[in-house]
């Protein structure tokens, strides 16, 4: 699948776009906890959650209004990684 970071995530990994196969969204946080270390942690995915304010979709779709980390992938899958937005 394709993983995109957008704004301030994408300071963390230093891509745009990477390429991972997992079986979950929660095996993908967890995988780029392992390459990204601390930063990672502080800004995304703490190992056990998002942290608040991190959006995660899949297709276009917030995993919240899926089946959260648990949402499974498949190798086609578009998966998004940012910071939630605030408008005024």
């Amino acid at each position: 699948m394709t993983v995109g970071f957008l704004g301030a995530i994408r300071q963390i990994t230093g891509v745009r776009e990477q390429s991972l196969a997992v079986p979950t969204v929660g095996a993908l946080l967890s995988s780029l906890l392992q390459l990204y270390g601390d930063s990672w942690k502080e800004h995304v995915f703490d190992g056990e959650g998002l942290i608040p304010g991190v959006v995660v979709t899949v297709n276009g779709i917030n995993i919240q209004s899926m089946q959260g980390v648990s949402t499974p992938l498949c190798g086609d899958d578009r998966v998004d990684i940012f910071p939630m937005f605030e408008g005024g």
